[in-house]
């Protein structure tokens, strides 16, 4: 084999190893991104639960006044029947609240499992990028190698 051939075959391996670090450094990355993304996420589903559990809150103090005030018009006094659907009524609003709340963290919960398997892929994807520049650079070296045979 020439000293150019062999040259050739060298300067091969040694762009293909950089190719596979390039583009493992570049995977790492991506999952990195990826995974901000998922943590930024978690934390605006958890911020939108909560604020739209105050709208709700807000909007259920408004329906109870309109409720009292209905009673209220109609001579009916809060004592008895009345009061025991106010309370119900309330407590039927703040369930519903729960509801938005624990819907809202179940979706934060997702994403940032989301996040964490995003850091796993980026932690993987660093430890294997040395194996593959080395298994590249091996199998260059092997087969010119051979072909030197």
């Amino acid at each position: 084999m020439t000293p150019i051939l062999i040259g050739t075959a060298i300067l091969g391996t040694a762009f293909s190893a950089y190719g596979m670090y390039s583009q493992g450094k570049s995977q790492e990355a991506m999952a990195k991104y990826n995974q901000k993304v998922a943590d930024n996420n978690a934390v605006a589903a958890e911020q939108r639960a909560h604020e739209s559990i105050r709208r709700q809150r807000r909007q259920n103090k408004r329906r109870l006044a309109a409720q009292r005030q209905a009673y209220a018009d109609s001579g009916v006094l809060d004592s008895g029947t009345p009061l025991t659907v106010m309370a119900d009524t309330a407590a039927h609003m703040e369930l519903e609240a729960q509801d938005t709340l624990w819907a809202g963290q179940t979706q934060s919960q997702g994403f940032r499992q989301q996040s964490d398997l995003y850091g796993a892929q980026a932690k993987s994807i660093r430890r294997a990028t040395p194996i593959n520049v080395g298994s590249t650079i091996l199998t260059g070296v092997n087969r010119t190698a051979y072909q030197m045979l």
